[in-house]
């Protein structure tokens, strides 16, 4: 699973917004086809179906947000948009 990498992506994306002054962080999940996986790992891991997208949300929003707040405390809480809100 890409897991790791995408997290550590997200929270650059983070840093590089840090910088110029945003402060709050939404990652959007409400686009994404929960019954099509980019990785086959992914798939066979969590199956398909609107349940299987909520772990590896949670996972990718979690990671970066725990690294992120951890070095810059000031930060809002992180929101997130799950896909089928």
């Amino acid at each position: 699973m890409a897991f790791a990498s995408e997290a550590a992506a997200l929270t650059a994306r983070f840093e590089s917004l840090w910088e110029p002054g945003v402060r709050s962080f939404a990652p959007a999940f409400d686009d994404i086809d929960h019954q099509r996986w980019n990785c086959e790992k992914d798939r066979a891991a969590f199956g398909t179906g609107p349940a299987a997208a909520a772990g590896p949300q949670a996972h990718l929003a979690n990671a970066p947000q725990k690294a992120f707040t951890a070095a810059h405390p000031e930060a809002e809480p992180l929101r997130s948009e799950p896909t089928g809100y």
